[in-house]
């Protein structure tokens, strides 16, 4: 991505040693992780008091001034430093998956909604540099910006089940999770208790997944490991009703030059919108940042007029988008 994005990196490592533990505990609050401090060591030496004086006692509070002055320095270091750096987005590991029209790898290159909009709204932060965005499958995505720090993955959607566990910017767009059936199959669901009598695919931990879990945890659900093999299952009865994003599903079927007359959703699982997600360590100035761009874009208008953001909606899922 071209100026403005942001560099994925590892998540920062923040290495303290001290002879007195009691001291780096008190320099560096516990849970603190500065990027810009990644190592921190205290030698015993440089505190090491010489008494040469002959008058002890005053040696003492001599020193003693002195160490606490050295222990403010210290303290007022590390903690301007971690604030300083609380709103830097270079040492994210930015998260991506193969779910068009939302995000998707064309020719080697990263495209989609919500690719266009991040790319959009980091140009308007000058500070930021140029970012990576790694594609992952969703479970290893989804598992890692749930266990490690400095994560950020998209798109999610954001449910109140999901709302506690990360941080969110956006929306990106509108979705609706869908059971799609073959119309040969004449499946007809009236309420969720219908759901049990059938063999549903999905992806593990997707959107889809959990909606049918949250209705009822002994549905009979198998996992591939990939929407083409969900569609191959489904194709094949293998499998009878298919959880997955609505516009997702059509692009897929498309793509793949499935017989859309063929296929029927059947029934709506949820209504919501896709986020950014943030892993809860990363700081809510960062995400603010983000937030305050992405709103910038959904005003920003064309030379000719047009709604930025509408156009991108426009391009990618061929109506103007919800903002």
């Amino acid at each position: 991505m071209g100026k403005g994005g942001l560099v994925s990196q590892g998540g920062p490592i923040l290495i303290a040693e001290a002879h007195n533990r009691s001291l780096m505990a008190l320099l560096i609050p516990p849970g603190t992780e500065n990027p810009a401090l990644h190592h921190i060591i205290f030698n015993r030496e440089a505190f090491i008091i010489n008494h040469t004086k002959h008058d002890k006692q005053n040696d003492r509070l001599w020193n003693t001034s002195r160490l606490l002055k050295s222990f403010i320095l210290l303290i007022s270091f590390v903690l301007s430093s971690v604030a300083a750096m609380s709103d830097d987005l270079s040492h994210l590991e930015v998260m991506t998956e193969e779910y068009p029209p939302y995000n998707y790898q064309e020719n080697g290159e990263l495209k989609g909604l919500a690719v266009e909009l991040l790319g959009a709204s980091i140009q308007n932060i000058p500070e930021f540099p140029e970012f990576e965005m790694k594609i992952f499958p969703w479970p290893r995505a989804y598992q890692t910006l749930l266990h490690s720090p400095d994560t950020m993955l998209f798109s999610m959607t954001r449910t109140p089940e999901r709302e506690p566990l990360f941080k969110w910017a956006g929306p990106i767009a509108s979705t609706r999770i869908v059971l799609l059936a073959k119309k040969d199959s004449h499946i007809k669901i009236d309420s969720a208790n219908d759901l049990s009598q059938y063999v549903i695919g999905a992806i593990q931990d997707d959107i889809g997944d959990q909606s049918l879990r949250k209705i009822k945890n002994s549905l009979n659900i198998l996992y591939p490991n990939s929407v083409d093999s969900l569609l191959k299952m489904l194709d094949a009865n293998r499998i009878q009703l298919l959880a997955y994003e609505q516009n997702v599903l059509n692009w897929f079927l498309t793509e793949q030059q499935y017989d859309l007359t063929q296929f029927e959703q059947v029934f709506l699982l949820e209504e919501s919108q896709l986020y950014y997600a943030f892993n809860q360590s990363v700081s809510d100035a960062l995400v603010a940042k983000i937030q305050a761009a992405i709103d910038q874009i959904k005003t920003n208008t064309t030379a000719q007029g047009a709604n930025v953001y509408d156009a991108m909606v426009s391009k990618y899922l061929g109506h103007p988008g919800q903002k």
